[in-house]
Parts: structure tokens; sequence; C-alpha cells
């Protein structure tokens, strides 16, 4: 029977230091716009030990790498098409005394490729902004099951340690999941910190009263029985 080497490797390393965008066993750099990257690939990555990286941000890192190639793309694209548009206006403005027929054509063509310069651009701009708001997706969802795996009550402090990040970013990650309902916040009365805890979720409520239900019926079977 012949070996495994990926669940070799996984043994070896940790499944946690799977890249989950190329699969690398890479150690994690860090980052100044992402916190951290892959040391193979360079795409962004979550550095933490405290929990299985969820479902949720692996498939944002997965778009995120996925936007980042095409803002590069797009962005190398406004410039392989921008320096020749430059250059074409440039010309016609030379050759314009000598001859108004090639000096349009020049300009027509500078323009057309400044159009799609602009545009692609613009189109490198957007695919950066979806680059941002998944890598900010991933996080949040980490935070989130670092606070469900605590199942207590956690500060920002708490946070930062389980992530390795900056107290300041642990904190404007709770504030944004606490602005959208996914967790609770109050003021802890002896320190005056602001504490969270995450939000129970229905179908996570209707299984504990169905379990609690299951475990009522198989305490009054032996009743019903001796009866």
């Amino acid at each position: 029977m012949g070996l495994d080497a990926s669940r070799d490797l996984a043994g070896v390393y940790g499944e946690e230091n799977r890249c989950p965008i190329c699969g690398a066993f890479a150690r994690v750099d860090r980052d100044d716009e992402f916190r951290f990257v892959c040391g193979v690939c360079g795409s962004p990555r979550i550095a933490t030990k405290a929990v299985p990286l969820p479902k949720e941000s692996v498939i944002a890192l997965r778009e995120a790498a996925q936007a980042k190639r095409l803002a590069f793309a797009w962005r190398f694209a406004s410039w392989a098409l921008g320096i020749p548009a430059a250059l074409s206006l440039a010309l016609a403005a030379l050759l314009a005394p000598a001859s108004l027929l090639a000096s349009g054509i020049l300009i027509g063509c500078g323009v057309l490729l400044a159009i799609f310069a602009a545009r692609s651009s613009r189109t490198a701009t957007t695919a950066r902004k979806k680059l941002k708001l998944a890598v900010n997706e991933a996080w949040e969802a980490t935070a989130l099951a670092i606070l469900d795996a605590r199942g207590k009550e956690t500060t920002a402090s708490d946070l930062a340690k389980a992530l390795d990040l900056p107290e300041a970013d642990a904190e404007a990650m709770l504030a944004s999941l606490s602005a959208r309902s996914r967790v609770n916040v109050r003021v802890e009365d002896k320190s005056a910190e602001l504490v969270y805890e995450s939000e129970v979720r229905p179908d996570a409520e209707a299984e504990a009263e169905a379990q609690a239900a299951e475990e009522e019926d198989s305490k009054d079977e032996p009743k019903k029985a001796s009866s």
C-alpha cells in the first residue's frame, strides 16, 4: 500500500500550515496590506492555531486570491495600454506641423488606447475592492469561529492573541461583527472593558432544544415501561 504524501506532510507540519490556495505546507509571512501571506504563492493567509480554519474563511481566501490575480492582470493591462497611448499622442503633437493626416491617425489611436487603459484601470480598482472585502470576510469568519469555540465572553485582547494581530485590528473585527449582529457585546462591570460573545444561531438553538427533548423522552421511557 503506497504512502499518501499529503497526509504524511500534514502529520509532520500540521494541517493548519497548509495554504488553502496553493496547497503547500509553507511559512506564513507578515504583510503590511493583508496581515499575512503565503510564503510560496503570496496569497492572503490567516495564521492561527486557535481553531481549524472555517469553511467560510477558506472560501473567502480563495475569492481574495482570484481577485488579487485579476487586479494584477488588469493593472498590467492599463499600463500596457496607457504608455502607448501617451506616446501616440506625443508623437501626434510632434508630427502635426508636417502631416495633419498622420497626426490625426495617431491621435485617434492614442485616444482609443487611452479609453481602454482607463477601463482596465477601473476594473483593476474594482478587483482590489473585492480583494479587500474578501480578506476582511475571511478574518471575521475566523474571529467568529474563535468566539464560538471559546464559548465564553472574549475581549479584543484575547482575540488579538489568538490571531496574532494588534489589538486595534481585533477591536475593529469585533466592532464589525457586532454592528452586523453576529456577536453580542457588553461592558464589563469591574474593568469597564468591552467583552464579546458569539450570537446563538437559530439552527444551533433548535438543535439544542431537540437534543434536550430526546434526553427527556429517554428518561420517561423506563417509567412508562415499569408502569
